[in-house]
Formats: C-alpha cells, structure tokens, sequence
C-alpha cells in the first residue's frame, strides 16, 4: 500500500508539472493569440486606408481623363480653327499680292506720266523744247531701221524725251528707264534702248529717274554715262556728253 501511494503520489506531482506547463504554454498562446489579433487589427486598419486612397486616386484618375477627354477637344477645336485661319490667311495674302502688283503697275503708270508730262523742269536746262514722248511716237523714225523684235523691245521704254541739246543746239531723244526705286536692271535696259535708238539713227542718250536709287545702279549708271535722275537733281551730264554727245 505504502508503494502504490507512494507512486500515486509521484503520478500526481507528474500530473501537477504537466498541468503547470500546460497552464503556461496556455497563457502564451494567449499573449500570442492577443499580438495575433492586434496586428490583424493594425493590418486591417491599414488595408482599409489603402482602399480609401486607392479609391480617392481612381476618382481622380477618372477626373483627370475627364479633363484630358475636354482639354483633347479643345485642341482639336484650336487646330480646325487654325486650319482655316491658315486658309483665310492664304487667301488675304493671294489678295494682297494682286492688290501689290496693280499698285506697282500703278506706280509705274504714275512715274511715267509725271516724267513724260514734266519733262521741261526736269531736263529744260539741258535741251531746248524738252518735251515727253511715247515710244510709239516715233514709228516713222525707227520703221524700216529695226527689226520686229527690237522694235517691240524699243516701244517697251517708259518715256521718251525730245528736244534740242542745249550745248550744241542738236536734236536729242533721251531714253528713260523709270522706277520708284531705280536698280541696275532699269540701268541696263535705258542702255539697250538707248542702243537700239541709236542704230536707227538718231542720237539718244540713256537715262534713269525714280525717287531713290540702289547702290549698284548709282556704281553702274557712272560706269556706262547714264543720267540719273532723283529729286529733281540730275547726275553724270558731263560723262553722259563726253560719251554720247562728242
């Protein structure tokens, strides 16, 4: 009997310690469930707030694309207005350029009429009689003495002025190139005029007038003794005479 309480009593203490470790190994399962569930909590807590933003962002994502969807019509209202701002603009300038071109044609009429009708003040101190002439007023002389072609390029000179060198008392033609603004070109063509006067036999000199003239057509007109006239001054008479008029 006193063996079998004895292990009885050794069981129960057995039994005792068991009991303990189960009650600790209770108690931190517990803490550690108790952690468990405070980090789901926290997580949670944290996905919850993710959620939130995420669905802040996709609203204004949503937003954005509205505004992009709006800002894209726009634009394409902009390039369709400039499309045809660009045509309007293409034809103003169409408009313009004719409208530039009859003034220039203009211009030119103005400059020959006020030269021909004008031509005693401006050159009455070189010839006696100065007086403007069309080059057509000359056909009896220059028929006969040019070909065809020349004589279409003679009747092409803007103004023609006739009268008697007052150095020498010499009937003269001067062959005038006008210009707003004289260049070489109205240089070189008095100079081929002037030539083809010159072969059908009647004594010319070349001239330039406008309002103001380039360099390179004050260089050459000096170069090749053409009057130039602008302002109402005239320039190169005692080259014009040593070369044309000796």
């Amino acid at each position: 009997l006193e063996r079998s309480h004895a292990e009885a009593i050794e069981r129960l203490s057995a039994l005792e310690r068991s009991h303990a470790e189960a009650i600790e190994r209770l108690s931190a399962l517990e803490r550690s469930h108790a952690e468990a569930i405070e980090r789901l909590s926290a997580l949670e807590h944290s996905h919850a707030e993710a959620i939130e933003r995420l669905s802040a962002l996709e609203r204004s994502h949503a937003d954005a694309l509205k505004r992009l969807a709006a800002l894209e019509e726009r634009v394409a209202d902009l390039i369709e207005i400039t499309r045809s701002l660009a045509s309007t603009m293409e034809g103003v300038l169409k408009r313009l350029d004719r409208v530039e071109q009859r003034l220039a044609k203009l211009s030119g009429f103005y400059y020959e009429v006020h030269y021909r009708e004008r031509a005693p003040a401006y050159f009455g101190r070189l010839m006696k009689r100065a007086r403007g002439r069309l080059p057509h007023d000359l056909d009896d002389l220059v028929e006969n003495r040019l070909s065809e072609e020349q004589i279409g390029d003679f009747y092409r000179a803007d103004v023609i002025v006739q009268g008697r060198w007052r150095s020498d008392d010499t009937e003269t033609y001067l062959v005038m190139e006008v210009s707003e603004t004289i260049d070489a070109n109205d240089v070189v063509r008095a100079l081929r005029r002037t030539d083809l006067l010159r072969k059908a036999g009647l004594r010319a000199v070349p001239a330039v007038a406008g309002d103001a003239f380039i360099e390179e057509a004050q260089s050459l007109a000096q170069q090749q003794a053409v009057l130039l006239v602008t302002d109402g001054k005239v320039e190169n008479v005692d080259l014009v005479e040593r070369r044309w008029l000796s």
